[in-house]
C-alpha cells in the first residue's frame, strides 16, 4: 500500500517577498498562523485516516512559533516522516536546525533559485537573504556529515526554473554540489499573480528543453547529483529521453512523488480546503493543447499550466511522434 502524505500548509506568513511567489498578494487573513490546537486536532485526524507522512508548508513554516510542538505531535501520532519546506533562513541559526531535528523532522527541502546573490536576493525580495540561506544550507551539510544531525529521509535543495536562471541551471547545480548538495528538485515555475503577467519570469518551453538537456548531459557525465524536474509538460524533455525510459525514471520527479493531499486553511481558518494535489494540478491548474492529440505520450502527460498558455499560447507546444 502507497505511503499518504498530507501537507499542511500553517498559514501564508513569510519573511520572503518572491516576485514569482504563487501566493501573490496574501491578505492580512491568510498571513495568520494557524492555532496550535487547531494543528493537533488536525493532524489527530490525520492519523486516524492512515496518513504517515506530513509535509510542512507555509508561507514560511518556520515563522510558526509552536513548530517543534507540531513536529513533535505528528510523531508522536505515528508519523515516519515530517518534512520541512523551508527558504531556510531562519536555519542559518544552528541551535534552531538542531532543534527542529530533534522534534522529529525527518527531511528537509531548502529553496533556493539562483546561485547569484544579487539575483536571489531580488528574487525573493530581501537584501541579503542568500547568505542566511547558504548558510542554513551548510548547517544542514556539516551536521550530517559530522553526524550531529540525523535526517532519515535526507535532505535537497529546491529550485523553481524562471526566466532568470533557465540559461544558468548547470552553474547553479554545480554551485550547490560545490556546498555538499547531493539532491536537487527542479520545478518549473508555476505561472501565478506577478509570474503570470511576466515573460522575464517565465521562461517559454523551448528554451527550458535546451536548459534541461546541457543539465542532464552535465549530470550523467560530471555530476552524478540526485535530480528531478516537475511541473513540465513530457514535450518539453530533450529528445533522449523518448528512447531511453531510464532517463525518465532517473529525472521525472512526479515518479517518485507520494501520494499527496494538500490541507489549507483561508480567512482565519474558516475555510478548510483539502485537495488531491495531482488531482488539482490536472483538472483546474493546467490543461491540455490541441496539439497535444496527436502526441504520443499524452495519455502520461498532466499537461501545461493554464496561464502558460494565456501568456504564450501553443507556441512551443511540439507532440512527440
Amino acid at each position: 500500500m502507497a505511503e499518504k502524505q498530507l501537507e499542511l500548509n500553517l498559514g501564508k506568513a513569510c519573511n520572503n517577498a518572491c516576485v514569482f511567489c504563487s501566493n501573490g498578494n496574501v491578505n492580512r487573513a491568510d498571513r495568520r498562523l494557524l492555532e496550535l490546537d487547531l494543528v493537533r486536532h488536525e493532524l489527530d485526524q490525520a492519523a486516524q485516516a492512515g496518513y504517515t507522512a506530513l509535509g510542512l508548508l507555509g508561507g514560511e513554516p518556520t515563522l510558526h512559533p509552536d513548530l517543534d510542538a507540531i513536529v513533535r505531535h505528528a510523531r508522536d501520532r505515528g508519523f515516519t516522516r515530517v518534512a520541512l519546506c523551508t527558504n531556510g533562513r531562519r536555519l542559518r541559526d544552528p541551535a534552531r536546525l538542531a532543534a527542529l531535528v530533534a522534534a522529529g523532522v525527518t527531511r528537509i527541502t531548502l529553496s533556493i533559485h539562483s546561485h547569484d546573490p544579487a539575483v536571489a536576493d531580488a528574487l525573493c525580495g530581501r537584501e541579503g537573504a542568500f547568505a542566511q540561506q547558504i548558510q542554513a544550507l551548510e548547517n544542514i551539510v556539516s551536521g550530517l556529515a559530522a553526524g550531529t544531525l540525523d535526517l532519515p529521509e535526507g535532505f535537497a535543495a529546491n529550485s523553481c526554473i524562471h526566466g532568470r536562471n533557465v540559461r544558468t541551471l548547470v552553474p547553479l547545480a554545480r554551485f550547490l554540489r560545490r556546498l555538499g548538495v547531493r539532491d536537487i528538485r527542479f520545478n518549473y515555475l508555476r505561472p501565478e499573480n506577478q509570474a503570470a503577467t511576466d515573460p522575464t519570469l517565465l521562461p517559454r518551453f523551448p528554451a527550458v528543453t535546451r536548459a534541461l538537456e546541457a543539465l542532464v548531459v552535465w549530470n550523467e557525465t560530471r555530476g552524478r547529483l540526485q535530480l528531478s524536474f516537475s511541473d513540465l509538460p513530457l514535450c518539453v524533455f530533450p529528445a533522449p529521453f523518448f528512447v531511453n525510459r531510464a532517463l525518465f525514471r532517473r529525472y521525472l520527479g512526479d515518479l517518485r512523488d507520494l501520494d499527496t493531499d494538500v490541507l489549507v486553511f483561508r480567512g482565519l481558518a474558516q475555510w478548510r480546503d483539502q485537495f488531491q494535489w495531482k488531482q488539482r494540478r490536472t483538472h483546474r491548474l493546467k490543461q491540455k493543447a490541441p496539439v497535444c492529440a496527436g502526441c504520443r505520450v499524452e495519455p502520461a502527460c498532466e499537461g501545461i499550466w493554464r496561464r502558460y498558455r494565456d501568456l504564450y499560447g501553443d507556441a512551443g507546444i511540439e507532440p512527440v511522434r
